[in-house]
């Protein structure tokens, strides 16, 4: 099956041809690791391809319902573009912002009240990175402790069973076997200039 060294690690990808004929059917998750499973004659019960919210919430379940799991994330770290360019990044900058400005506290100490002057984009980067190194620390324990293996690789299908992983220098390929699964690439974030069709009140 493994046509060179490719291996499972604690790293970080994203899909190419996405495309295949799945069914509906659903993997029961109540079950609890007790449950006999009857054997399996893929790698995987379940493939998860890509590791954002939803793909790691989908693989912990299912590896929390006895299931074989594992992750292909094409990025050089898990937390998708949630929280390496969308969600967390720009959370983080309004916190810190609101934090360094005193503008919370201000009700208290007046309104000349300052965390620090002259604030600046190094500052809020500091704040962002310290974010995501921690979720991405919270995200990869979550996995280790659920038997989740992590593959960092492109992922592209094969046939509706059969997953290739290939690394992002493409020296390495291996491909794989899995009863479900899902497609969890995301999207991307967007770079304004967005068609709004009315204005738009925050």
């Amino acid at each position: 099956m493994a046509k060179t060294g490719l291996k499972a690690n604690d790293g970080a990808v994203a899909l190419e041809d996405p495309m295949t004929k799945l069914d509906n059917s659903a993997i029961p998750l109540t079950a609890d690791k007790t449950t006999p499973v009857e054997p399996s004659p893929y790698d995987y019960d379940l493939f998860v391809i890509g590791s954002g919210p939803a793909g790691q919430r989908a693989a912990i379940q299912a590896a929390k319902a006895g299931r074989r799991v594992a992750v292909a994330e094409r990025m050089a770290s898990v937390g998708g573009i949630c929280l390496h360019h969308g969600t967390i990044p720009s959370k983080t900058f309004r916190e810190a912002a609101l934090h360094l400005s005193g503008y919370r506290e201000r009700g208290v100490y007046g309104a000349a009240y300052t965390v620090k002057t002259d604030i600046t984009m190094s500052d809020l980067l500091f704040r962002a990175d310290w974010v995501i190194r921690n979720e991405i620390d919270v995200i990869r324990h979550q996995l280790r402790r659920n038997s989740v293996e992590l593959w960092e690789a492109d992922a592209m299908f094969v046939d509706a069973h059969t997953i290739r992983l290939t690394t992002g220098d493409g020296q390495a390929q291996r491909e794989v076997t899995t009863d479900k699964v899902i497609i969890a690439c995301g999207t991307k974030s967007t770079n304004g200039d967005f068609p709004f069709a009315a204005p738009v009140r925050w």
